[in-house]
Order: structure tokens, then C-alpha cells, then sequence
């Protein structure tokens, strides 16, 4: 009986201190939070256009041997060219200009200005929170490829949330279809944990920021005549995103990715494979429809 209420008493004092323990976390949790509202939503006018400047460093390795290391410049143009009453946005993105340093193992470096994915149009249908309604591309059957690969981390991913308080955390998961990485588009399962940062000026721009980690799954699949490759990735990653406060464009983006790849033939041979990608976009040029800055021209005639 005696060895029973030590027992007894053991639960409860662990129970208690487990439970203060909680309050405690709790408390550095609401410490830690800053009640101002961010709005991350997206917002484009008809006309909009903007053009980044992306810098990217690739590491990739097929089979365990020597690996392409490259260095890419690219400019990403991306305009709007349509927009629906309930805030649906049709982008169209396109590389317009590439240089890329190219090595492999003891090989000279070699330098490209050009690539098939060049002038390609992908098509984006979004939600102002980024979700994706519909992705295509200009030709589904001429096959190319971004420079960054299929699973190249993607400008314009969905937040779900338009207003959150700064450290504050929540959870985004969705099925995308990355038509601006080539075609065919590859597919990308991903969960994320985002979290809400201070706001920051940066690049001329007042901006609110969100940062995330990331896994996901992708799978593309070519189809030739005499083969058929299915390239399946298991992805890590990060990023942080800078999006600007007057026009909810996004301003700057940064992201780390993590590729484990598997490449399968259609004599099921398996191939394994690595790419390790950072990217960096940074809003170059941004030239505002029309439409959006027409309420501001009202506005200064009625003041006059």
C-alpha cells in the first residue's frame, strides 16, 4: 500500500511539471509573438509586368559519378494577362535571357547563352493566396527544359493564409503542377511550415516577409517513341519570400533545395541521382498596368 501511494505521487508531481512545463512553452510562445497583422496576399492588375533577375548555383550528380557544377544568370518575365472579378489572375512566364557556367569534373568550363526552354511560354491560373487553378504550357508536345530542372524552386507557391501576426507559424500543403519549370510539367506534392517575419525595406520597396522549410515528393514523365523515362524526386528545402506592401508583387525570393532522384527507363533500369540548387530572385524591373495606377490619378484630380 505504501510502495502504491509513492507511486501515486510520483504521477501526479510528473504530471504537474509536465503541465507547468507546457504553460511555460506557452507563455515564451505568446512572448514571442507580435500582434501586428501581415498580409501576404498577391495582387496583379491586367498588364502588370515584371522581370527578375535570378541567380542560381547547381550542383547535380547521375550514378554516383563526376559531378555538373553551374552557375546561372537567368531573366524571368512575368506578366498579367488577365484577372477575373473574384481576383483570379492568369501570369504568363517566360526566360527571355540565360548565361550559364557550365563544369564538369576536370573539363573546361563551358559557357551557354541559349537553351530550348528559351522564350517558352508557361501559363499560371492563381488565387490572390497563390493556390493553383490551372498551369499549362504553350506546347505540350514539344518537350524542353528550364536550366533549373524540373523541380526548380517556383516563384509563385501558395500561402494559404492572407493575414498572420509576426513568429507566427502555420502549415501549407498542395499538389503543383510546374509548367514553367518544362514540359512536360512536372508534378510536385509538397508540405510546408511557414512563418511570418518582421516587415523590412528592401530594394525600394516596404515589404512584409515570410520564411519556410519544405518536403515534398515530384514525378515527370517523358514519352518518347522508343522510351519512356519517369524521374521520381524526393525534395528538402527552404526559402524566404519578400513581397512589397503597395502592390503585393512579390520583391525578392530566395530558396535552397535538396533533389534525391531515381530515373527509370522503360526496361525499369533504375538510375539514382543528386541536384542541390540555391536560387536567388530579385524583382529587376517592374512596370504597373495601367489600371493600377489609375484610382491614384483620380484621386490627385479630385484633390485638385
Amino acid at each position: 500500500m505504501y510502495l502504491l501511494n509513492i507511486i501515486v505521487l510520483i504521477i501526479i508531481l510528473s504530471t504537474n511539471l509536465l503541465n507547468a512545463q507546457d504553460d511555460s512553452d506557452n507563455e515564451a510562445r505568446e512572448k514571442m509573438i507580435i500582434y501586428e497583422i501581415q498580409d501576404f496576399s498577391y495582387k496583379f492588375f491586367k498588364g502588370d509586368t515584371l522581370r527578375y533577375k535570378v541567380a542560381a548555383f547547381d550542383s547535380i550528380i547521375i550514378n554516383y559519378g563526376k559531378p555538373l557544377e553551374k552557375t546561372r544568370y537567368e531573366t524571368i518575365e512575368i506578366t498579367c494577362d488577365s484577372v477575373t472579378k473574384d481576383r483570379r489572375f492568369l501570369l504568363s512566364l517566360r526566360m527571355i535571357n540565360l548565361i550559364s557556367d557550365e563544369n564538369f569534373g576536370k573539363v573546361e568550363k563551358i559557357r551557354r547563352t541559349t537553351s530550348p526552354w528559351m522564350n517558352r511560354k508557361s501559363h499560371l491560373w492563381i488565387d490572390s493566396l497563390g493556390n493553383r487553378l490551372a498551369a499549362y504550357a504553350d506546347d505540350s508536345l514539344s518537350y524542353a527544359l528550364s536550366p533549373g530542372g524540373a523541380f526548380s524552386p517556383y516563384l509563385i507557391f501558395p500561402i494559404n493564409e492572407t493575414y498572420r501576426y509576426i513568429n507566427e507559424s502555420w502549415m501549407v500543403s498542395s499538389n503543383d503542377t510546374l509548367c514553367e519549370n518544362g514540359v512536360p510539367c512536372g508534378i510536385m506534392n509538397q508540405s510546408s511550415l511557414f512563418r511570418a517575419l518582421k516587415p523590412i525595406d528592401t530594394l525600394g520597396y516596404d515589404c512584409v516577409r515570410l520564411n519556410y522549410i519544405k518536403t515534398a515528393i515530384g514525378a515527370l514523365n517523358v514519352i518518347m517513341p522508343d522510351n519512356r523515362i519517369r524521374t521520381e524526386a524526393t525534395i528538402a528545402g527552404s526559402g524566404a519570400m519578400t513581397i512589397s506592401k503597395k502592390y503585393r508583387v512579390p520583391v525578392h525570393y530566395f530558396a535552397n533545395i535538396e533533389q534525391k532522384l531515381l530515373i527509370i527507363n522503360s526496361e525499369n533500369d533504375e538510375t539514382p541521382g543528386l541536384h542541390f540548387i540555391s536560387v536567388d530572385w530579385t524583382l529587376e524591373q517592374f512596370i504597373p498596368s495601367p489600371e493600377r495606377t489609375a484610382p491614384e490619378k483620380k484621386q490627385k484630380k479630385k484633390k485638385k
